[in-house]
């Protein structure tokens, strides 16, 4: 019962500070003027093991710089972007402890190529995106939304060093 009321709280305070966020993303989808059928493709489950690198990548990376809160970078996304965000998600340790994101850094948004479930113990959801929230002097994080829209944000393992070098060649 514990457990429940603070993910509850949690979940509501996750959501009151990602509203600015989300704008973001809005923005960022509606420029890429996806096709309608992309909505639908979040509810169909692959296991991306099992599937080869797609020969294209889908949109754009987009940079957000949290402190000035705007749009300062938009790279084309490729196959080694998709290969740093599939080994992003293969890496997700868990859900992480923290409600806030941090104030400084960006948050990267990189479309997928191929939907990826997330399949943790209590949580099982596709996602087509995964954002990147990178601040110096933190621990990254990963932010992805359900497709009911609720935000989840993970802890992960793996590098990001290679990721930021791609997007600033």
């Amino acid at each position: 019962m514990l457990y429940s009321a603070n993910y509850e709280h949690r979940n509501k305070v996750l959501q009151k500070i990602l509203i600015p966020l989300c704008f973001f993303i809005c923005a960022a989808v509606i420029s890429l003027h996806l096709p309608a059928s992309t909505a639908l493709a979040s509810s169909v489950k692959v296991n991306p093991e099992q599937q080869h690198p797609a020969p294209t990548t889908p949109g754009q990376v987009q940079v957000y710089d949290i402190t000035q809160q705007k749009l300062v970078l938009r790279v084309p996304n490729s196959v080694p972007i998709q290969q740093q965000a599939a080994a992003w998600l293969k890496s997700i340790q868990g859900v992480a402890p923290q409600i806030n994101i941090p104030k400084c850094g960006s948050l990267i948004r990189v479309p997928l190529a191929q939907p990826y479930q997330i399949s943790l113990t209590a949580l099982h959801f596709t996602i087509q995106d995964v954002f990147l929230i990178y601040c110096p002097r933190e621990k990254p994080l990963l932010l992805v939304f359900s497709p009911e829209h609720k935000p989840y944000l993970f802890t992960f393992s793996a590098p990001v060093k290679p990721f930021l070098e791609m997007l600033h060649q």
